[in-house]
């Protein structure tokens, strides 16, 4: 009996992530590294494509796997030495589908945190 609810319990374990089907689509209220922008996000399929809203010019572009996304920013600014386009990580919290968060390289360096809310 114990070995058939270990095996139920692990089985109830994968059920989120076999079902989950993540919509990174809309309007986010981000905040990366205490700056506050407003990103615009389209999916289709696996792949994304933005813009920052409250900063034209600024683009965004990358892929979706399940609830893990990855992105890049560029403008004119970003795609100049040395600062070069800011890479995001991040991931979809599952409840809800509001609120992401992850991490950000910027100038070479991955020590940024970034979350934002639908």
């Amino acid at each position: 009996m114990k070995k058939l609810t270990v095996a139920f319990f692990l089985f109830i374990l994968t059920i989120p992530s076999i079902s989950f089907a993540a919509n990174f689509s809309g309007i986010w209220n981000m905040n990366g590294n205490g700056y506050q922008m407003v990103i615009k996000i389209t999916q289709t399929g696996n792949s994304i494509n933005g813009v920052v809203v409250n900063s034209p010019g600024d683009t965004l572009s990358g892929s979706v796997n399940g609830n893990f996304i990855t992105f890049t920013r560029t403008n004119s600014y970003l795609n100049t030495a040395p600062a070069h386009p800011q890479i995001y990580e991040g991931a979809l919290f599952v409840k809800g589908q509001t609120t992401m968060a992850g991490r950000f390289k910027h100038r070479n360096s991955w020590h940024h945190g970034w979350y934002a809310t639908k």
